[in-house]
């Protein structure tokens, strides 16, 4: 005899709506890490000059708007106060406080110079730069946008010769803060500097740099330049700052992420 078996096919769509919008969540939230990981590192991927000690956080105008990082390269081949400079500026965000480069009025300094030395190791090569007087110097006034959520990390770096026979110069190199006025209760900054000689036998060559954070986020910070003894030529100069959430916020996103990718899996494994 022969028995009739009706049989009821598996849908092709096996997810329901719920269970694609769990996937997609996970997917998406996928994509975002790979972002910030790629953009990390994407300033090694193009031909603009970077810091001999690159920061991670660093961005060149190859790069995205990120909503939160300023940087800016200048060669000194001319007054970097004076617009078509020809350097970069990578602007994530639109800062409150313009940016300002000023110097020693008594004994300016001389931009285009040719640096005298025969080996010019600085990232842009060429050999052209800023010849500034002894114990005088030059700032840098860097916007931001005031943030009391946000902590400010600052980067600073200077590739410089010391022309001298005895080569004793040494460039101070330091962030400096507005008045405290400006924010109640004042700023909390912390330093790191470092100076090294480029290459060996010592040549004059030197890279000056600086790193360290400023909580609250102020409305800007400025970068000073003063050179006490020797001969200083300066090659390149970077500076540039970005901001992050205070470490509670950061556990707070860090809390909820995790609840989304939770909540998200839970339902896809129903």
């Amino acid at each position: 005899m022969l028995v009739s078996h009706n049989l009821q096919r598996e849908p092709l769509n096996a997810f329901g709506e719920q269970d694609m919008r769990s996937i997609k969540s996970i997917l998406l939230l996928g994509g975002v890490l790979v972002a910030l990981i790629v953009g990390a590192n994407s300033a090694w991927a193009n031909n603009y000059p970077v810091p001999l000690h690159l920061p991670d956080w660093w961005k060149t105008p190859a790069d995205l708007a990120d909503g939160w990082t300023r940087t800016e390269y200048d060669s000194f081949r001319n007054d970097p106060s004076e617009p078509g400079d020809g350097d970069y500026t990578y602007n994530g965000f639109e800062s409150d406080v313009p940016d300002e480069w000023n110097a020693d009025q008594e004994e300016p300094p001389l931009f285009d110079q040719l640096i005298p030395s025969d080996d010019v190791p600085s990232p842009d090569g060429d050999g052209f730069g800023a010849h500034i007087a002894d114990i005088t110097g030059i700032h840098k006034i860097f916007g931001n946008a005031y943030s009391e959520d946000k902590i400010k990390k600052f980067f600073a770096e200077v590739v410089w010769f010391d022309a001298s026979e005895i080569k004793d110069g040494t460039l101070i190199l330091d962030c400096v803060l507005p008045s405290a006025a400006s924010h109640e209760g004042g700023y909390t900054i912390t330093t790191t500097s470092y100076q090294d000689p480029i290459g060996s036998p010592d040549t004059g060559w030197r890279v000056t740099y600086i790193d360290g954070t400023i909580s609250p986020q102020p409305p800007y910070e400025t970068f000073t330049l003063s050179f006490k003894y020797g001969d200083p030529w300066v090659d390149s100069a970077w500076v540039g700052t970005t901001c992050v959430p205070e470490p509670g916020t950061i556990g707070m996103i860090a809390a909820g992420a995790l609840g989304v990718l939770g909540a998200a899996w839970r339902r896809f494994k129903r």
